[in-house]
């Protein structure tokens, strides 16, 4: 009789609980299974989210059938986002939404990065905070290989409930790189999944030489930086002479996405200003625009000069649940898709120009020379330019017109121009994570070139928005041609009926 009660009491003790627990692990992975079932049958019923195209002019690039890897799928995927459409391309009626994984996980892009050995598979991702901790993701090569995703956060995401993550898959040994053009992915190892297209990052060979170059290699730009632990760039360590490297350099600029009353003027003012301090490209991203903006867009993507791409967020993603539109994602996303195409590229905003400010009139002249080994890019302090009354004055351009400026420079409010060969990840006022620890970012000093802000003045972080010098270097230099240049534009978007007299 002792002996039963022992039992009877060892069972309800441990054994029941043990049961028990046993039982909802059991229920809780079929409410798991049967919701991804559910999700899987939606993907059925819709086909693959629809992938979203980059506006440009620079050609097209093949199209890449997803058959083989046993994905349901529909015609617009035959258009993969680096597909380049300009012929009745409609920016209002782009389909641009974010691939879905999963309830809270949504992937606007993938790269395909062979910087070092091994490759890997890097997916730019919006997921939720809590689902991103937990939550797996999958690569799934060739229908032969499975690699479980490491997850990287993003360093500005500001503890919003959906913040931009970079998931990175190692590339098996068994599969060449150079032969993927889509990736397919999961949230679990058998789960539903989503075939994506892999866009390159590297450059052109003839580009390699001096990209990967490290401390202990001797050929250099011709650049002497001081002898400080952190290197700098001044006037002192100008050499204005070219060679052929610099000749070849490109230059971007990423624009933080587009929303709003934007003027029509201030958005050609700004591309035509950027155009003679040393752009060849410039990358949108169309959050919400109003037809008239779409229109002069359009215009100047059917010309090459800028590239569109949209960024509508998902619908569950209202402004009060992600920072500034996703802005950090975004400006990642600009990063590795310059890699293959430019060499130093900017972070700006529609009232921001990097303006040199030494005898040097373009970033040509002024940073073409000055990759140096140990060197990813150049972080520039900023003024402030109040526009003032100056925003309701009858002159269409406003950055000849302001000639005072704070004269104290933020440190804080920075903005940078690098390499993106050499960058894992951009923050919005500094260079993250460089790709090798040994390439660190040079701080240009003000005598050289800074940040020109075309804004009130934000008395925080200790600035001081009392006290202004005069400055009328865009006056003196540059208003001579952007006039020209913006008058003509204008011209020729009246005669093509693109623009009105109401809509700018």
């Amino acid at each position: 009789m002792f002996k039963i009660v022992v039992i009877q009491r060892l069972f309800f003790r441990k054994l029941l609980p043990l049961f028990l627990f046993t039982y909802l692990v059991v229920i809780l992975l079929f409410i798991v299974n049967v919701d991804q079932t559910n999700l899987a049958i939606r993907d059925i019923d819709f086909g693959l989210p629809v992938i979203k195209e980059e506006f440009s002019d620079n050609g097209f690039i093949a199209n890449n059938t997803i058959d083989a890897l046993g994905v349901g799928r529909r015609e617009d995927f035959l258009q993969p986002m680096h597909v380049m459409r300009t012929q009745g391309f409609k920016a209002s009626t782009s389909k641009g939404d974010f691939i879905v994984l999963g309830k809270e996980a949504f992937v606007y892009s993938a790269y395909m990065d062979d910087r070092g050995d091994p490759a890997f598979v890097r997916i730019l991702a919006m997921f939720s905070k809590s689902s991103s901790r937990f939550q797996s993701v999958y690569c799934h090569f060739n229908g032969t290989a499975t690699r479980k995703a490491m997850y990287y956060e993003l360093c500005e995401n500001h503890g919003k409930i959906y913040g931009g993550f970079i998931y990175s898959c190692i590339v098996p040994n068994t599969t060449k790189a150079d032969n993927l053009a889509t990736v397919v992915v999961s949230l679990s190892k058998f789960g539903p999944r989503v075939a994506i297209p892999l866009l390159k990052i590297r450059p052109p060979q003839n580009k390699l030489w001096y990209l990967d170059k490290t401390r202990d290699m001797q050929e250099s730009l011709r650049y002497r930086h001081t002898s400080s632990s952190v290197p700098s760039l001044s006037q002192e360590s100008v050499s204005l002479s070219f060679d052929t490297l610099t000749k070849q350099l490109s230059f971007a600029i990423c624009v933080s996405p587009l929303f709003g009353d934007i003027s029509v003027f201030r958005l050609i003012e700004f591309i035509e200003l950027s155009k003679l301090l040393g752009a060849n490209h410039i990358y949108f991203y169309n959050y919400s625009l109003h037809q008239s903006l779409e229109d002069v867009l359009l215009f100047y993507v059917r010309q090459n000069q800028i590239t569109v791409l949209p960024w509508k967020l998902p619908s569950q993603m209202s402004d009060d649940l992600v920072w500034y539109h996703g802005q950090l994602l975004s400006n990642n996303d600009c990063l590795y898709r310059t890699m293959s195409r430019h060499d130093l590229v900017s972070f700006n905003d529609l009232d921001e120009f990097i303006v040199p400010h030494s005898d040097a009139t373009t970033w040509r002249e002024s940073f073409g020379q000055f990759l140096q080994d140990d060197q990813c890019g150049y972080s520039f302090q900023s003024a402030f330019y109040n526009p003032g009354s100056f925003n309701t004055y009858p002159s269409k351009l406003l950055t000849p017109l302001i000639t005072v400026k704070t004269q104290k420079l933020s440190k804080i409010r920075t903005k940078v121009m690098l390499c993106p060969w050499r960058v894992f990840e951009v923050g919005i006022h500094h260079i993250s994570k460089q790709s090798k620890e040994v390439w660190r970012p040079a701080h240009v000093d003000p005598s050289f070139a800074y940040l020109h802000h075309y804004r009130q003045c934000a008395a925080d972080y200790r600035m001081d928005c009392h006290t202004y010098e005069n400055d009328s270097i865009i006056a003196t230099r540059y208003a001579q041609k952007l006039t020209r240049n913006f008058e003509s534009v204008l011209k020729t978007l009246y005669e093509q009926n693109i623009l009105n007299v109401t809509s700018s």
